[in-house]
Formats: structure tokens, C-alpha cells, sequence
């Protein structure tokens, strides 16, 4: 997987500050225990010694040594039955004075073996999702409020509804299965048939499986990198290079430049090369799209995308 840096970072920051808050709980616990049953001091200071004569004692040779352990075994066995008898008559748990981190696994540190801890994947693929929800336009919109209803059932051929059942299922389908999934996708049609809703559903529901998605429009996407190609302060697009979904709405609507075609090609290729998925949003006709794009743009979106076609008429009215 893909991780978007600022978010794990995010991440691990939180991770990190509950660690240090539950540490210092636990501190506060011990002292008002400390204070409240000094043996309780007495006896912990006690333990810490029988751990170092156990240590000094196991680099040690022969039957000495074998005896000191023991001896040390025995002490610390007593000193620990000694410690839970005098809290549990105070009415205190045993573990009083430990902290109580949220994760048994990695004890809040954010890692185990090297690799991070699945607390913290769990906590990034929540981040994740409200990210990708806060972005979105259509936060109310999921794939069980698309309304097939509003597409004609009549039409010559398959009809509209017809055609947008198939849609759909493909879309719901895509987005359950997104991590076996191989294709990109072009959604085409005329404005106002669903396909930003649908391309909404898709980035929600993947974004929920802990999945990197950006969602934006051409213009803002290419216009970062008209940004990055003349230097300007705080340009960055490697987040539309490096996330596991690119989705690209409105494309077409950004100015009609040959730097905007080049850099639209250079940035599907490249993420079709290091096999990362893109969605295509545009209402441009074949015409059009040759017009604006060229033959090799058409060739790549009709030879490495699925392409969806919406049909019916504008349901934004129809609401």
C-alpha cells in the first residue's frame, strides 16, 4: 500500500502524544499509590533489584551461580505476591501503577518488528477517509443513494436505465474489489448523468479500504503543475503521481494548452507504468477529445481504460 506521508505522519504523531499522556497518567497513579501505601514504594524499589542481581547473577559460572539466581527467583516471587496482596486489601488492582496503552501490540510506540503496528494502519485508513470525505462535493453521496429511477427506461437500443444498471454495478463492484482490480477507468457521457456521483461513491468506499485517493479537477490538477514547471512556491505533484487513485473530474474544462495535453499524457502514463489506477471524468466526444488531445490521447484512454459510458438525460433537473 501506499502511504500518504503527511497523513501517517499525522498518524504517528497522535500515536506518540497518547503514548506520552499515558505514561504521564500512569506516573501520576504511581506517586498517589506511593504516597497512599509506602511499601508499595518500598517494594518496587526492591524488585528493581532482584532484576539487576538476576541479571549480574546469569553471566556468572557453576553452582553459585545457579543458587544465586534462584535465590533471586524466590525474593522476587515474594516481593510480587507481597505487592498484589497489600493493594488488592486496598481496594486496587494489581497493574495500578502501569499505563494502560490503548494497543497490547506495540504498547502505542507505532511499530513492531520494524513494520508498522496494524493499530496504526487502522488509525491511517480512518484518517484516510475523513480526509477524502472532507474533499468531496457530494459528502451525502453513496452508492445506495443513486437513484436508477431517474434514467429513462425507453430508449433506442438499451435503454438509459438499462445502460446505467451496468454502470453502476461495475462501479460498486470496482470499488468493493479495488485491491484486485487492475483497470482505470473513463467515464464519459453528457453532463449532469451521474458521473461525478459515481466516481464519489468509488473514492469514499476505497478511501474507507485504507486506500490513498485523490479527487480532483483537471484544471486544479494541471494547474499544479504549471505551477511546479515555473518554479512557484509550495508547488507539489507528487501526491497525483504517488496515490493509489487518481481521479480527474472534468477533464476538458481546463484551458486548451499544449503544455495542459502534455502534462495530462505524461501523467497517465506514468501512473499506468508504475500500475497505479486513474479515473477519467469528461462529457468531451471522440471528436472533441482528438481535437484537444490528439490520437495518442484517445488511443491510451480507449486501450488502457474501461470505458464507461453514461446515458439518459441530465438528472440534476430531475431532482
Amino acid at each position: 500500500m501506499n502511504y500518504d506521508r503527511d497523513i501517517l505522519e499525522r498518524v504517528l504523531r497522535e500515536v506518540e502524544n497518547k503514548k506520552i499522556k499515558t505514561e504521564a497518567a500512569a506516573e501520576q497513579r504511581r506517586r498517589e499509590v506511593y504516597e497512599r501505601l509506602p511499601r508499595i514504594a518500598e517494594i518496587d524499589a526492591s524488585l528493581r533489584t532482584t532484576v539487576l542481581d538476576i541479571i549480574r547473577a546469569s553471566f556468572g559460572k557453576g553452582e553459585d551461580t545457579a543458587a544465586l539466581i534462584r535465590r533471586a527467583h524466590e525474593k522476587n516471587s515474594a516481593l510480587v505476591s507481597e505487592r498484589e496482596a497489600i493493594l488488592t486489601g486496598a481496594g486496587l488492582p494489581s497493574d495500578c501503577t502501569e499505563p494502560k496503552y490503548s494497543c497490547d501490540i506495540c504498547s502505542d510506540e507505532g511499530y513492531t518488528g520494524g513494520e508498522l503496528c496494524p493499530c496504526v494502519i487502522k488509525k491511517y485508513r480512518a484518517a484516510v477517509a475523513e480526509e477524502i470525505n472532507s474533499r468531496l462535493i457530494l459528502r451525502e453521496h453513496d452508492f445506495d443513494s443513486f437513484d436508477l429511477s431517474l434514467y429513462p427506461e425507453a430508449g433506442v437500443g438499451i435503454s438509459p436505465r438499462a445502460q446505467m444498471r451496468e454502470v453502476y454495478d461495475f462501479c460498486r463492484n470496482y470499488a468493493t474489489s479495488f485491491e484486485d482490480m487492475y483497470d482505470s477507468l473513463f467515464m464519459t457521457g453528457e453532463s449532469g448523468l451521474g458521473k461525478t456521483f459515481l466516481a464519489s461513491c468509488i473514492a469514499r468506499k476505497v478511501a474507507d479500504s485504507g486506500f490513498s485517493v485523490v479527487f480532483e479537477t483537471a484544471f486544479s490538477v494541471l494547474g499544479a503543475y504549471e505551477d511546479l514547471k515555473f518554479g512557484r512556491e509550495g508547488a507539489d505533484t507528487s501526491v497525483f503521481e504517488s496515490c493509489d487513485l487518481l481521479i480527474l473530474d472534468d477533464v476538458g474544462s481546463e484551458m486548451p494548452t499544449p503544455f495542459a495535453s502534455a502534462a495530462l499524457f505524461n501523467l497517465i502514463n506514468l501512473r499506468r507504468n508504475s500500475d497505479r489506477k486513474t479515473i477519467i471524468i469528461s462529457s468531451l466526444k471522440k471528436p472533441e477529445l482528438i481535437k484537444r488531445y490528439g490520437k495518442q490521447m484517445l488511443s491510451r484512454l480507449e486501450g488502457d481504460f474501461v470505458k464507461l459510458e453514461f446515458l439518459g438525460e441530465d438528472v440534476r433537473l430531475m431532482r
